[in-house]
């Protein structure tokens, strides 16, 4: 795909050549963190940021993913908190050997590690990489992997039923499969779920893949069950009596 730059230092028109073509940048959406779950004070930040949310599940679902990022976004960086532990043990191995000086360096070590794993959970939830645990550390690596699972992400190309190829951002859209079930299948899935079921499926998903509109992974829902299971089947039941409601997932 051909594009033409504006013309700025002659009367000359630049061009850019894309093989991939080029596509409308969305801002990211703001999703669920695992490395929530490392933080002490995570679960009970949850209780009062699920509980003092009010209106619908969904709108639930994102003031309390508003208030979490709040509680959130002072703890973030890590390189910074990670350089700062790092000096201050270096500051202490520099000094005389003492009770204290051991303690205090196995404390601090001790809260590096912390950060470190905080770290690695955070690369690693963006680069999808399941056959890896979180104790196979190689941070560069998980970057790497980030990167490159956003550039998968990215539909360029579709061939349409005449066997053209579009490009076109707005032609992408339009090529959608429309997929059919019988009646049998269609009454099976119409029927509301138990309660039970409902934590099963759930529990049965991969905790950091496909999050929703909102995003929030999975892995929310199933570490803070206790506090937003109720709400979450009741949702779920209701959206099989008033299925009109589905869209209003994809508005969040």
């Amino acid at each position: 795909m051909i594009k033409h730059l504006p013309v700025v230092g002659s009367d000359h028109s630049p061009i850019i050549y894309s093989l991939v073509g080029f596509h409308k940048k969305f801002k990211p959406t703001r999703r669920f963190e695992a490395a929530w779950l490392t933080y002490a004070d995570y679960s009970e930040n949850l209780v009062q940021a699920w509980n003092s949310s009010e209106g619908s599940f969904i709108t639930k679902c994102s003031q309390s993913k508003s208030k979490l990022w709040l509680w959130y976004s002072s703890k973030l960086n890590f390189k910074a908190k990670i350089k700062d532990l790092t000096h201050q043990i270096e500051d202490l191995q520099c000094n005389p050997s003492s009770p204290w000086t051991i303690a205090e360096e196995t404390k601090l070590r001790k809260e590096l590690e912390e950060w470190y794993n905080r770290e690695e959970i955070y690369w690693k939830q963006r680069a999808k990489c399941n056959w890896l645990n979180y104790g196979d550390r190689s941070n560069r690596y998980f970057h790497i992997s980030a990167t490159n699972q956003k550039h998968k992400n990215g539909i360029y190309w579709l061939k349409d039923s005449h066997g053209e190829w579009c490009s076109d951002f707005d032609d992408l859209n339009e090529h959608l499969i429309m997929p059919c079930i019988t009646d049998h299948e269609n009454s099976m899935l119409c029927t509301p779920p138990l309660n039970l079921e409902i934590q099963q499926t759930l529990f049965s998903m991969n905790p950091l893949k496909a999050p929703g509109p909102d995003g929030l992974h999975a892995l929310f829902f199933q570490n803070g069950w206790n506090v937003v299971g109720e709400d979450f089947c009741h949702f779920i039941r209701t959206l099989f009596v008033e299925p009109s409601r589905i869209a209003s997932i994809n508005d969040t």
